[in-house]
């Protein structure tokens, strides 16, 4: 896998041990009071996004990721919890939960409108 991103939960798992292998050669090697994060950010377009967030926050949490506003109207779905002692967040940026349903009312309208005129499209 080299450097590349990993695509499965078990690439995940494989570079964190990875990751824990490097550190366990250290052996008792003094690190105080650090903090460790993880941070997980898939890719693949927002409803992919959402949906492996939510599958993290289930297997690590127990719950689905939240859809939170942050600041400047900016929203991201998170699910995030500690771990070990260990900060592990999955996150990505998505389209406003209002703008969201807007466009699946549109969406919605379109199709029967295009089923009204019997075309199945919609002319613009």
């Amino acid at each position: 896998m080299a450097n590349e991103r990993p695509n499965t939960a078990a690439e995940v798992a494989a570079a964190l041990r990875t990751v824990a292998d490097k550190f366990a050669a250290l052996g008792e090697a003094p690190l105080p009071g650090v903090g460790v994060s993880v941070d997980i950010l898939p890719h693949g377009g927002e409803e992919v996004e959402m949906a492996a967030i939510d599958l993290i926050g289930g297997a690590l949490y127990g719950r689905p990721g939240q859809t939170r506003e942050l600041s400047g109207g900016i929203y991201h779905h998170t699910a995030g919890a500690i771990v070990a002692g260990i900060s592990v967040t999955a996150f990505t940026r998505v389209t406003p939960p209002a703008e969201r349903e807007m466009r699946a009312e549109l969406d919605r309208l379109r199709a029967e409108l295009a089923a009204a005129n019997g075309t199945g499209q919609v002319s613009a």
